[in-house]
């Protein structure tokens, strides 16, 4: 008889251990971690998208859905990127990663796609990354995008015959950089010289002046971070380069980095986005200043998008990657700060990317 009672309490113990670790499991919150450079020459980037994800994930939850975003800084290091995924996945046990800039991001897919986890990335402009795995989402825009515009728009013969590029030597400037050489060449652009330069890298004189001494029409730079940027436009004032530069990513489409130089900048061509243009993402930007006390950069609405396309896509709902991965693409489409976006079967989400020209410090769309 005590026998069957205590086989009687083990039952009951264990239904409730069961009942118990159902409720926990249903109660449980969509864990994601955000790989970011939230420290050193990057920071900027890292910050914007952070603050763009804390206000949609307050907006999410005052909507009742719960998103758990854990953060770790990159510093925009590959070798740190990878500590912080497998952090973030062995000892936080997220379900989801967001990531930002190609040389980090690079890396993580295959490990993101062994683990079958969902990888949504920002600021990563390396070629045919969201074709790497079927987990794999570039919430930005593609190579492509930042090599073809001014071609369609003001790189024109006769008024430039010939060019020279000056890239930066990682994913991000190399797939941009190529993608330059190829159109010029389709256009029969001559490009007479290419120079690169590392990451980390400030002085970029010896490159400028091989550059002027060949005389082109035009020059295309192609810079990752902020000081990169301001660092370039200044030697080329520096070094009376009068030649028209034109800039193939969006470092001057931020504002401060517009200020920062002043009159040295006038008449440069750059790729910004809708929002930054004012053309969309008026409600944001109300939002972010409101809770920041300052204007957003053109970053911040790629965090916000990612973490409401998540939190549409799954109700902050624990589930497996691949079933994540199915939620985000029967979405269709996003509504974002920059208008609404096709979420593609290949995982590309890449808003429209404008030319602009810079004039009186201020951006006007070409």
């Amino acid at each position: 008889m005590n026998k069957l009672i205590i086989i009687g309490i083990l039952l009951l113990i264990s239904t409730l251990f069961l009942v118990s670790c159902t409720e926990r499991s249903t109660n449980e919150s969509l864990k994601m971690g955000a790989i970011l450079p939230l420290s050193g020459p990057a920071a900027i980037h890292g910050e914007q998208l952070r603050n763009g994800m804390e206000l949609a994930r307050e907006e999410l939850l005052r909507e009742g859905i719960d998103l758990k975003i854990i953060y770790e800084d990159s510093e925009a290091n590959p070798s740190k990127g990878i500590a912080a995924y497998n952090k973030l996945k062995s000892i936080d046990n997220v379900n989801i990663i967001y990531s930002a800039f190609s040389r980090v991001t690079v890396p993580l897919i295959p490990l993101a796609d062994q683990d079958k986890t969902p990888i949504i990335f920002s600021l990563v402009a390396a070629s045919g990354v969201a074709d790497k795995s079927p987990y794999a989402f570039r919430f930005f825009s593609t190579d492509k995008q930042f090599s073809e515009p001014h071609f369609d728009k003001e790189l024109k013969k006769p008024k430039y015959n010939k060019i020279a590029t000056l890239y930066l030597n990682d994913e991000y400037g190399n797939s941009i950089n190529k993608g330059v050489i190829e159109r010029a060449e389709r256009e029969n652009i001559l490009v007479l010289i290419q120079e690169s330069f590392e990451v980390g890298s400030s002085d970029y004189r010896t490159q400028l002046l091989k550059i002027k001494s060949t005389n082109p029409d035009a020059i295309v730079v192609i810079s990752a971070v902020p000081s990169e940027a301001i660092n370039m436009m200044q030697q080329i004032e520096e070094l009376n380069i009068k030649t028209q530069v034109f800039e193939a990513t969006t470092q001057l489409s931020s504002k401060n980095i517009r200020d920062s130089l002043g009159n040295s900048i006038e008449g440069y061509y750059t790729l910004t986005y809708p929002f930054i243009l004012g053309k969309t993402g008026d409600d944001f930007r109300k939002k972010y200043i409101e809770k920041y006390k300052q204007d957003p950069l053109f970053q911040a609405p790629f965090g916000y998008g990612t973490v409401i396309m998540i939190g549409k896509a799954t109700k902050g709902q624990v589930m497996s990657g691949s079933e994540i991965r199915n939620k985000i693409l029967e979405l269709k489409t996003i509504d974002t700060p920059n208008g609404l976006v096709i979420i593609q079967e290949n995982g590309e989400i890449n808003p429209e990317i404008p030319v602009a020209k810079v004039v009186n410090n201020q951006l006007v769309e070409v």
